[in-house]
């Protein structure tokens, strides 16, 4: 309908019309890819990296934690402004009441802040979830791929299902390797936590 519309406008009242979208949204792309060629003359990709996306976000809220932050945000591969924005805005907030944090804790805290976050802002397509975060590296976690070795496989329709999870989690570990996270504690709790109920504890996060 929207090519349509500005195909009619451009033959019969000769306008030139910018048309600005995200395509990786489209619906149906087979429609769109059939019809495109017939009314765009000109077509510009913008692909912003998460580098120039943070640039960016930075700018529109101001952080004390530009390095960190942007290694993480990186490493997640986060691009989209808006949620940069949130996650420097959650950061300022946990953050706020130290002024100097040694890079140890840094190094603890901001990888599962940037994380965490865009999970909850839906930054990845086919990211890990809270529950696997929370219990990466746990014993829980560590009992049940213990056991499935112990057992073996079953059947086949179980081997092809545990092939496509282990690889999904291969793809998870990878990402929580880069961020340099190697457990989930009592922050990583109280920041879910927060994120879900949107009420901060000042006192606890200054505990911790």
């Amino acid at each position: 309908e929207v090519l349509g519309f500005i195909d009619d406008c451009v033959n019969s009242l000769g306008c030139r019309v910018l048309l600005i979208l995200n395509d990786d949204k489209l619906k149906d792309r087979e429609l769109w890819d059939q019809f495109r060629e017939k009314v765009i003359d000109q077509e510009f990709n913008l692909e912003t990296s998460p580098r120039e996306a943070f640039a960016i976000s930075q700018q529109i809220v101001k952080t004390k934690w530009v390095a960190e932050l942007e290694a993480a945000i990186v490493a997640c591969d986060i691009t989209n402004i808006r949620i940069i924005c949130k996650i420097i805005r959650i950061t300022n907030q946990l953050l706020a009441a130290h002024d100097e944090l040694s890079v140890v804790v840094l190094n603890r805290v901001i990888p599962p802040i940037v994380l965490l976050s865009a999970i909850f802002y839906k930054s990845f397509s086919n990211g890990p979830t809270f529950e696997y975060v929370l219990n990466y590296n746990s014993g829980d976690a560590a009992l049940h791929w213990f056991w499935k070795q112990q057992n073996g496989p079953g059947d086949d329709d179980e081997d092809d299902d545990d092939n496509e999870e282990n690889k999904l989690y291969a793809q998870w570990d990878s990402l929580l390797d880069a961020l340099g996270f190697q457990y989930s504690g009592d922050f990583e709790n109280l920041l879910v936590s927060f994120l879900k109920s949107g009420l901060f504890d000042g006192q606890s996060v200054r505990d911790l």
